[in-house]
């Protein structure tokens, strides 16, 4: 087998409760490259045209490329894709960071193929070369965080990486997606809708195996060069300082999203800037494994109702959160990211509905009434 690839897939019928291992076809993976590729290849032959993207023939793959398990700067990708409910007919590829990818490849597996749907809510567990379907009727209606502590306490692997949906995927919102590790999204596509409408509640995954690599000494070289140029690139260097919310200071470009793109200006859009954020409420520094950048950064929200700890958002959850519906409080941005993924919502996606309604009720074309007598907050 190739170096990077173990060699195995794992195929999951939710409707007869079926699980099988298949080898990977050399075929395949010379002419459809990484996560992503693999995953097309999939659909394309698997997926007939006219399936809709929430029935029982739509599939969904979860796929980790030939980088995933190495000591690859950053190489913690797992692709997700399916039939999009959010466009009716395109495939959607949705893509995160964290554990889940390379713990797919430490037990043994490339990717997992899942059909059908079950009758009840059900748990995948794949621990390991093992993997069952558990109830998972406990689970359902639990929002992303109640949902991984459970799991981990009921499988007792405090180190698995759980990949779930919370309420919004349970519901089939087209704006859904899907979590690994509390804060990691694959958000675009409504993918969460997909595990909701086979009541896949989640997959656990868990290995302590290893990748191979095909000439370890010409790889470890490789690998050295890569992490140093991106260790010493200052654009690199800014993120590991500030994270990505250091781009918001493209504001000065034009290139902020403010009040549903509807106007060019912002008063107090310094206060989101990953500068001004991480100096007033760092507590500290974490990263995705293989990672040595950092860029992620745990909060210290102080004081009010949101009082606590928060992750720092990605510079686009910055903007949806906070430039694009008028908000400068960054304590609120990073309260308003945390609660979408908490309940698996794609928080740029709600964002843009937010910031419409938030136009359309200050020009007259939503009301009060339209809105159970509440209407929302005006810029």
């Amino acid at each position: 087998m190739h170096g990077g690839v173990v060699g195995k897939i794992l195929l999951v019928n939710l409707s007869s409760g079926s699980i099988e291992h298949e080898d990977l076809k050399r075929y395949d993976l010379e002419r459809y490259i990484g996560g992503d590729g693999l995953a097309a290849r999939i659909l394309y032959d698997e997926v007939p045209s006219g399936v809709g993207a929430l029935d029982p023939e739509n599939v969904l793959v979860l796929s980790a490329g030939p980088l995933a398990g190495t000591t690859v700067q950053a190489s913690c990708n797992i692709s997700v894709a399916a039939k999009s409910p959010a466009t009716g007919f395109t495939i959607y590829n949705g893509h995160s960071n964290g554990n889940f990818a390379r713990l797919l490849k430490f037990a043994g597996l490339d990717g997992v193929i899942i059909r059908g749907k079950s009758k009840k809510p059900v748990l995948l567990w794949i621990n390991g070369g093992q993997a069952e379907i558990r109830d998972a009727a406990f689970l359902w209606g639990r929002d992303v965080p109640e949902t991984e502590r459970e799991i981990k306490a009921a499988l007792t692997q405090p180190r698995l990486s759980c990949m779930c949906i919370g309420p919004a995927g349970e519901n089939l919102v087209l704006m859904s997606g899907v979590v690994n590790d509390t804060h990691h999204l694959a958000a675009r596509g409504g993918l969460g809708a997909v595990m909701g409408s086979k009541n896949l509640k989640a997959v656990a995954v868990y290995g302590n195996g290893t990748v191979p690599v095909a000439d370890p000494d010409v790889f470890s070289d490789l690998v050295r060069e890569w992490r140093t140029m991106n260790t010493t690139n200052p654009a690199a260097q800014a993120f590991h300082r500030f994270g990505t919310a250091t781009l918001v200071s493209g504001y000065t470009l034009g290139d902020l999203p403010i009040k549903n793109w509807s106007q060019g200006t912002l008063d107090g859009w310094e206060n989101l800037t990953g500068e001004s954020i991480v100096e007033k409420m760092l507590k500290r520094h974490t990263t995705c494994p293989s990672c040595t950048l950092a860029h992620t950064k745990l909060l210290d929200l102080k004081g009010g109702v949101f009082a606590g700890e928060c992750k720092l958002p990605e510079f686009e959850m910055v903007a949806a959160m906070g430039s694009n519906i008028g908000v400068t409080d960054p304590t609120v941005v990073a309260k308003g990211s945390e609660l979408a993924d908490r309940y698996g919502l794609d928080g740029l996606g709600t964002s843009n509905v937010i910031g419409f309604a938030m136009e359309c009720y200050e020009k007259g074309l939503l009301t009060k009434e339209d809105t159970g007598g509440s209407g929302p907050q005006v810029w």
